[in-house]
């Protein structure tokens, strides 16, 4: 896929490029983790380093960037969520999942692919290989599912979004999962 974007979002990436020090990154990097800060920037108020939360692999099923956001706070592990478990006796949190695309076209193929991976990551027993980080990441889901009565504002709520630099046309594949409606039935674990 061609990549191409516009002036202003490549002024854009190029000041976040050095302001955040990330001169050694290829520029589809540096797109996944601008996208990434600006979606967890929406999410979480304290600075943050977007690297800690790009995922980087060839087993990262489509997933760019992950983050989870527990009572405020962005955690990185099981560790950290039950940590903020015991400190205040309960649990608020956000998921929030980041693909990051900078080509030109928009395919939805990604997406409905996307949307497959996410089935299968939140599943009960995931039949598609990932990254260790992938898999830290979904041991602390886990862990937030395994406290499921610490709850009070709610379930988890999941944030994915899908970043592009691309145009949008009609496309036959969102169409089709738009008609068809996917719904991913209850995580737990």
């Amino acid at each position: 896929m061609k990549s191409l974007m516009d002036r202003i979002t490549a002024s854009i990436l190029d000041g976040f490029k050095t302001e955040r020090s990330l001169d050694s990154l290829p520029r589809s990097e540096l797109f996944e983790s601008f996208a990434g800060y600006c979606v967890i920037s929406n999410e979480y108020d304290d600075e943050f380093d977007s690297e800690d939360y790009r995922l980087g692999s060839s087993v990262d099923l489509g997933i760019d960037v992950s983050a989870i956001i527990v009572n405020g706070e962005i955690v990185s592990d099981k560790e950290e969520v039950r940590d903020l478990r015991g400190s205040s006796g309960f649990l608020s949190a956000r998921i929030v999942l980041v693909q990051a695309k900078s080509s030109t076209n928009f395919e939805g193929k990604v997406i409905s692919d996307l949307t497959d991976n996410l089935i299968d990551f939140f599943s009960e027993s995931p039949a598609l290989p990932m990254s260790a980080q992938l898999q830290d990441f979904k041991n602390a889901i886990s862990e937030l599912y395994s406290n499921i009565g610490s709850f009070k504002r709610g379930l988890p709520e999941l944030v994915v979004r899908f970043v592009t630099t691309g145009t949008w046309q009609e496309d036959s594949y969102i169409e089709g999962y738009s008609a068809g409606r996917v719904e991913v039935q209850g995580y737990y674990g």
